[in-house]
């Protein structure tokens, strides 16, 4: 039978060295992608530091829905979360809050199906996450026949469930390399990644942003070439994307709005940033 060891992380766990996550040994990583409809702070950070190490990932999502819109609409903020990134392991849906618990099992369990449906139209793989009892005694199991179950029983013996397991957290007090604190421990009972056709495979990048959008950064490093291997400066403050177009991983800046996509190219361009420290000021 086929058992990964893996671990699912928040912002909760902060800053998180995923080379030493890697070389403990973990597998995969189940990183939320948000609760409710506002994104988790360290998702982007955590889904870019996975991929860099080469360990597959899913997504999961806190949800607050009690109605099936709300519920499809987490769905398409999750898939919208996701859009940069490759994600193989289950997307989730995290039921455990109390408005939910309030629902009947038809409402719960409608739910699910709204927001599973939803991401499997989104082409990933649609999952549930939540107690053994939940599963047990809160959802129609058999209407979550097709769906992914991620179950949370915090024991030494892996839990039997109706229709199956297909991954198990059984602690919330594991202690990992790279990882203040304390994390959650997964087992995985399919690998995902072998499914999917690939592995390890190359680092999912964010999409470049586009000519012309503000950028806040702090302290990131600036390069004089998308290939120089080491920086020439760090900086601060409020920049410019020159013109949009990742090379090698690297995004040109200006330090002026008037600047954008202006030539001379040198006379006009500050220097070159990794792709993944570039973030939006709106963001």
């Amino acid at each position: 039978m086929t058992a990964i060891n893996g671990i699912d992380v928040s912002v909760w766990q902060g800053e998180i060295d995923w080379a030493r996550v890697k070389a403990g040994g973990v597998g995969f990583a189940m990183v939320r992608a948000g609760y409710g409809l506002a994104a988790d702070p360290n998702f982007a950070r955590n889904m870019e530091g996975a991929a860099a190490q080469g360990i597959p990932v899913g997504a999961y999502l806190y949800s607050r829905a009690v109605t099936t819109g709300e519920a499809e609409e987490e769905a398409a903020f999750l898939l919208e979360l996701a859009k940069p990134y490759r994600i193989v392991y289950p997307a989730s849906l995290d039921m455990e809050s109390a408005g939910q618990h309030a629902l009947t099992n038809d409402q719960r369990t409608g739910l699910a199906l709204a927001f599973c449906g939803r991401v499997a139209q989104g082409g990933l793989t649609p999952g549930v996450y939540s107690s053994l009892y939940w599963f047990e005694t809160m959802l129609d199991l058999p209407e979550l026949k097709p769906v992914q179950r991620w179950v949370a029983d915090w024991s030494s013996q892996k839990p039997s469930l109706e229709g199956g397991v297909d991954l198990w957290q059984h602690s919330s007090r594991g202690l990992v390399d790279g990882i203040s604190g304390y994390v959650d421990l997964d087992v995985s009972f399919r690998d995902y990644a072998a499914e999917d056709g690939g592995g390890e495979g190359e680092p999912a990048l964010p999409e470049a942003p586009a000519a012309g959008t503000a950028l806040l950064l702090y302290g990131v490093p600036l390069y004089a070439s998308a290939t120089a291997q080491t920086r020439s400066a760090t900086v601060s403050g409020r920049y410019w994307v020159y013109d949009g177009i990742a090379v090698d991983g690297r995004l040109r800046i200006t330090n002026s709005a008037s600047r954008v996509e202006r030539t001379p190219i040198a006379q006009n361009v500050t220097g070159y940033i990794d792709l993944a420290d570039a973030k939006p000021e709106e963001a």
